[in-house]
C-alpha cells in the first residue's frame, strides 16, 4: 500500500507551477543536493507539470469553444454587425 501521508499537493495558478519547476531545476543543478532529495524534487517537479498541462489544455478548450461560438456568430452577420435570423429548416 503507497505511502499517502508524504503525497506532494500543488495549489496554485499556471505562472506559479511554472516558477515552482523553474525552482526544482535549480535545485536539482545543486550539486550538494542528496540523492533522496533529488528525486523527491524532480517528483514534484513533475507533479506540477501534469498540473500544470492539464490546466493549460482546460484553458486552449475553453478558447476554442469561445471562438467556435464567435466564428458561429460572425457566419450570421452580414457586415452592418447585427446578426441576422436564420429560418428554420
Amino acid at each position: 500500500m503507497a505511502d499517502k501521508k508524504n503525497e506532494f499537493k500543488f495549489e496554485g495558478t499556471i505562472e506559479e507551477g511554472f516558477e515552482f519547476i523553474d525552482e526544482c531545476i535549480a535545485s536539482l543543478s545543486n550539486p550538494d543536493i542528496s540523492l533522496e532529495e533529488s528525486f523527491e524534487k524532480y517528483k514534484q517537479g513533475m507533479s506540477v507539470l501534469e498540473y500544470c498541462n492539464s490546466q493549460v489544455e482546460r484553458v486552449e478548450k475553453a478558447a476554442k469553444k469561445i471562438m467556435g461560438s464567435t466564428e458561429k456568430s460572425l457566419d450570421n452577420n452580414d457586415g452592418n454587425g447585427i446578426e441576422e435570423e436564420l429560418p428554420f429548416e
